[in-house]
């Protein structure tokens, strides 16, 4: 018996809505168990096969109501890397993965899929990938014990079942917050590998937990997961992963609106350029991810500034006409020339005009609006507008049905405050500090 905290964190490819799994990592210190060595080996075994399908059930009864179960296809080659994913919940389509040598794509709760930045394909052939390791993590203190409890015979081929028995006390969060969803676990582990070719074929994790999802704090009591993960159709050659159909799926007719409103949307937006100053808040909640932007515009000097802070990660802008700089902990400013990506300036820069902008723009949708009535925002008169249009993902590039409200000054008529509220995703901007004195921006002084 050694004394340490291993943990396996839920099986390779997914964290099931789309999916970024993690390498394994050997424990530090004393020599390990020979089982956890075994069981690490048959993980990167995977790598040397050319093609092989998953299917994965994630249950946590007492967090989730139904069991995330994900089926996919990694094919790897000399010359090529191919993976695709899919996952449901309770039935119903939670997220899809496409990786080809031309481009990555994904697509949220059932929607068309959408270009994403690229993840994977700088990988190469035999190197480690997220999509076919598990992780064995030492966390805190505990024990492990493993056994070989011998040859079985699994869909007519030989083989060797492995198990490692954990027990873990006082467990610690992720230090890089990728716990996934076995983080303390109290329970077995059961792996059981080809024996012909060393490759795993079959891992089953099942335990109580204080962490079911992960995450810096413990649940009140210890819950009950269970993760089951199964290779098949290893060097398949007739798998085969496409490009997936990328044709616009139209969001559904939109609502009938006020006329006479089309123009008081339209308006909030573009009569923030003629205030002097103001401060933009927005905030977003996506699944599992909260973030906050908080932007100071002054329109007299065309000078900009954005704090973005997301999952504890922070991120600066700072903008004129014609130059523009980044900031970040531990560096400072920096001028930056060249292209930068950030949602909203996606091309050669961020420029004032960029940065001045108050994130959503509801403009497409002005004629859907409806007024609903008169009320006080931040202790000024405004009128309050909504509409049931939907908006396309700023990030996914997918539709999301979702309501619209908004609320503009009486006297102005610009944006005071927006929210949306969809399918999963919503978002908030609030407009205050309107010419304010303290609005001022000092050009960023660099290392």
């Amino acid at each position: 018996m050694i004394r340490r905290a291993l943990v396996v964190l839920a099986m390779f490819m997914i964290l099931a809505v789309g999916g970024v799994p993690a390498g394994v990592a050997a424990a530090q210190g004393p020599q390990p168990d020979p089982i956890v060595v075994r069981i690490e080996d048959a993980i990167r075994a995977l790598r040397t096969l050319d093609t092989y399908s998953f299917h994965q059930v994630e249950d946590v009864p007492d967090f989730a109501p139904a069991p995330v179960i994900t089926d996919g296809i990694v094919i790897r080659t000399d010359d090529q890397f191919r993976y695709r994913s899919d996952s449901t919940e309770g039935g119903e389509p939670r997220a899809s993965t496409v990786v080809t040598p031309r481009g990555e794509w994904e697509s949220h709760h059932g929607s068309r899929f959408a270009p994403q930045r690229s993840k994977y394909l700088r990988t190469t052939p035999g190197s480690p990938h997220p999509f076919d390791e598990a992780r064995l993590r030492q966390i805190g203190d505990g024990t492990v014990t493993g056994e070989n409890l011998g040859l079985e015979v699994r869909d007519g081929a030989p083989m060797r079942h492995l198990r490692l028995t954990v027990t873990l006390v006082d467990p610690e969060s992720d230090p890089d917050g990728l716990m996934l969803a076995l983080g303390g676990l109290d329970g077995t582990i059961d792996a059981w590998v080809a024996e012909s070719d060393g490759w795993l074929a079959e891992l089953i994790t099942d335990g109580l937990t204080t962490r079911p999802w992960g995450g810096a704090g413990p649940a009140p009591e210890p819950v009950r997961t269970r993760t089951l993960v199964t290779i098949g159709r290893v060097n398949d050659p007739t798998l085969v992963v496409k490009r997936p159909d990328l044709a616009r799926v139209q969001p559904r007719v939109p609502p009938a609106g006020d006329p006479g409103i089309a123009t008081t949307v339209e308006r909030a937006y573009a009569a923030l350029d003629e205030l002097q100053s103001y401060r933009i808040l927005r905030s977003s909640v996506l699944p599992s991810i909260f973030g906050t932007e908080r932007v100071t515009v002054v329109n007299g000097s065309r000078r900009a500034e954005l704090r973005q802070d997301m999952l504890g990660s922070e991120l600066g802008l700072f903008a004129t006409d014609g130059d523009w700089w980044t900031w970040s902990d531990g560096f400072g400013w920096s001028r930056r020339d060249g292209a930068f990506f950030f949602d909203g300036c996606e091309g050669g820069g961020c420029f004032f005009a960029d940065l001045a902008q108050p994130g959503d723009d509801a403009r497409p949708w002005a004629a859907t609006f409806v007024r609903i009535g008169e009320e006080i925002v931040g202790g000024v008169s405004a009128i309050h507008l909504r509409s049931d249009a939907g908006m396309e993902h700023p990030l996914y590039r997918t539709w999301v049905p979702g309501t619209w409200d908004l609320w503009v000054a009486k006297d102005g008529g610009h944006m005071l405050r927006q929210t949306f509220d969809g399918l999963a995703f919503e978002r908030e901007t609030v407009v205050e500090g309107v010419d304010d004195p303290a609005n001022v921006l000092e050009i960023p002084t660099t290392k």
